[in-house]
């Protein structure tokens, strides 16, 4: 039996908007109220929070690399 939820998640739109009036705001409102950019972006979607995921990893492997045992073994990874 597979439980996993299918269809639209309905927490993502803003039913006090008509959808005949403004689709998008009605299919997206929800979701837009509860995520609002901020002053950094004009967009923020699934690609850009992979990216901006990928970057705090990335800056945090290489900050704390230096306090590795072993980046002061020669030939080491973290070395």
């Amino acid at each position: 039996m597979n439980d996993m939820k299918k269809g639209v998640t309905t927490d993502n739109l803003d039913i006090n908007t008509s959808p005949k009036e403004d689709f998008y705001q009605y299919a997206c409102g929800g979701w837009k109220a509860a995520h609002p950019l901020t002053a950094e972006y004009s967009r923020f979607g699934v690609f850009d929070s992979v990216r901006e995921k990928a970057r705090e990893q990335l800056n945090d492997l290489i900050t704390t690399l230096p306090d590795h045992p072993d980046a002061k073994i020669k030939d080491t990874l973290a070395q």
